[in-house]
């Protein structure tokens, strides 16, 4: 847990693109197999050694106790939710009434109740715990993770039904039509790729459509994502959701520019950061990426009074780039990631009320960041030349990987031949993270030139 919540705060693009999925279903799949243990583990003990006890398998006390503590864990779980209610609806996410029913409700057992009770069993036949009492223990939690999972687990979506929270707002329902009608361009455009050639011959698209049930319901119907009907009313909880759907936008330009070598993982992980704060308060607040990021974006006043030529430009630069740096880096990321997510946006959900309210917004929060931006290319050119230097520097590399293992993949390039322009293009990758472009330090005799009290000496 403790690693999980380190990764999560300082080392989230640590892993990235292949190397994130092959990890993440590495922990999923491991995840599963200690689940199957523990569940086949605890059956076997359960029916082992508690149904072979005569108090257990013979008495109903037991069994009746087993109904009686399900019932009493249900109470205590309402009876806390109901004390905590007026809290939990003032403070964090906040909770209405049908999500604290679901709370009270979906409170399932599993895997880390029946470790704990499988300790406990362990545990037992010694001075301080009986046997039969860790058997009991055993029993209990037992029989509480099969019926929450078998009552609670099999009824929660009925509930979710019977309170009308599983129905589509009208903003959600519009982007689920819109992008039905997409998914019928995109397939017709793949059966003019595919539709006909010279070896097979043709086929005809009636014929394939009838073999493709997604579609059947889609033909004929457009939506036009111009208009500004049905996109649903700038209410409070359509403007929460486009504005999650606008973050989560927001948060995959950052990894593709991650990913790209746009951005480095220090600024990556300050964004994602940044979003994540405005995802807390979508519901309440407008967009509140950009005032995350403030405090590591400034350009003092001071700065420009070091444009004097009292002071040599170049050592005022040099001074000066690793602070500007990472501002440099943010600012550029904040503004082509909105820039991004608004063109998306605006492509599902065109000039309506709900997305005009939305893209202002986030007009609004990158005025600063082209503003400082601004203020840089003005007083230090130089410092935004390095950075982009850097940035097509890895973007080139990136790419001629890519060209690399495309050239394999079609078979033009064996295997001791890729490796060796793979290393290659790795080492160069690994100089400019370990030696990036600079502005250099000037010299004794520019540091004279360069100043107007020095320079007649």
């Amino acid at each position: 847990m403790t690693l999980g919540m380190f990764f999560a705060a300082f080392a989230r693009t640590a892993f990235k693109g292949d190397s994130l999925q092959s990890l993440h279903h590495f922990w999923e799949m491991v995840a599963y197999i200690a689940n199957t243990l523990v569940f086949i583990l605890s059956g076997v003990i359960i029916a082992e050694g508690d149904f072979n006890s005569r108090k257990i398998s013979y008495e109903g006390t037991s069994w009746a106790f087993l109904f009686l503590l399900y019932v009493y864990v249900q109470l205590t779980r309402c009876v806390v939710v109901g004390v905590l209610y007026p809290l939990l609806r003032r403070f964090g996410y906040g909770l209405d009434w049908k999500e604290s029913i679901i709370l009270t409700w979906s409170g399932l057992r599993g895997a880390v109740s029946l470790s704990l009770a499988l300790s406990v069993k362990q545990s037992s036949g010694s001075s301080y715990l009986s046997l039969e009492t860790g058997t009991r223990f055993l029993f209990f939690t037992g029989g509480i993770v099969f019926l929450t999972l078998v009552v609670n687990g099999s009824t929660t979506q009925l509930i979710l039904h019977l309170l009308r929270m599983d129905t589509l707002t009208a903003t959600k329902k519009r982007i689920l039509e819109y992008t039905k009608c997409e998914m019928m361009n995109t397939a017709l455009k793949a059966f003019e790729n595919l539709g006909e050639d010279e070896e097979l011959g043709s086929t005809d698209w009636h014929t394939v459509a009838g073999h493709i049930s997604s579609l059947k319901d889609l033909e004929g119907g457009q939506v036009n994502p111009q208009g500004g009907y049905g996109a649903g009313s700038a209410d409070p909880t359509n403007l929460m959701d486009i504005r999650v759907r606008f973050l989560n936008g927001v948060q995959a330009a950052y990894w593709e520019m991650l990913d790209d070598g746009r951005i480095t993982q220090n600024t990556a992980n300050v964004l994602m950061r940044s979003v994540d704060d405005a995802l807390d308060l979508a519901s309440k607040e407008s967009l509140y990426d950009w005032r995350g990021l403030k405090p590591c974006v400034r350009f003092p006043k001071y700065y420009k009074f070091l444009q004097s030529r009292i002071i040599p430009r170049k050592l005022v630069s040099y001074l000066i780039v690793e602070r500007l740096e990472s501002a440099c880096y943010i600012s550029s990321a904040f503004l082509r990631a909105h820039r991004i997510a608004r063109e998306q946006l605006h492509g599902f959900l065109g000039n309506s009320d709900i997305a005009s309210i939305v893209i202002n917004e986030s007009e609004v929060e990158g005025q600063e960041a082209k503003q400082f931006l601004e203020d840089v290319r003005d007083s230090f050119p130089q410092v935004l030349s390095v950075l982009k230097t850097r940035q097509v520097t890895h973007y080139v590399l990136n790419h001629l990987n890519g060209y690399i293992k495309n050239l394999e993949k079609v078979g033009l390039l064996e295997g001791k031949e890729v490796s060796h322009l793979h290393d290659a293009v790795q080492a160069d990758l690994k100089k400019l993270l370990r030696n990036p472009p600079l502005l250099k330090v000037p010299n004794a005799n520019d540091l004279i030139t360069t100043n107007p009290l020095l320079r007649p000496l």
